[in-house]
């Protein structure tokens, strides 16, 4: 489920707060969370393609503001 290893992360990163030395970088999360990220970022750009350049919020009528 995404998010899960960013939530790793963080977890990983406050039990490291109170060691005297850095443990080894978490490099196999992270990568993957990196691959999550982009992944998540391809699916927006397929969703918002559609509407590149079509939304103008000065051209878009407000509804009126009740009393």
């Amino acid at each position: 489920m995404y998010g899960e290893l960013g939530n790793k992360l963080v977890q990983h990163a406050k039990r490291t707060q109170s060691l005297a030395h850095l443990p080894p970088y978490q490099t196999e999360i992270v990568r993957a969370l990196t691959r999550e990220v982009r992944d998540l970022d391809k699916d927006v750009a397929a969703l918002l393609e559609p509407f590149q350049g079509s939304f103008n919020p000065l051209q878009t009528p407000r509804p009126p503001v009740p009393c």
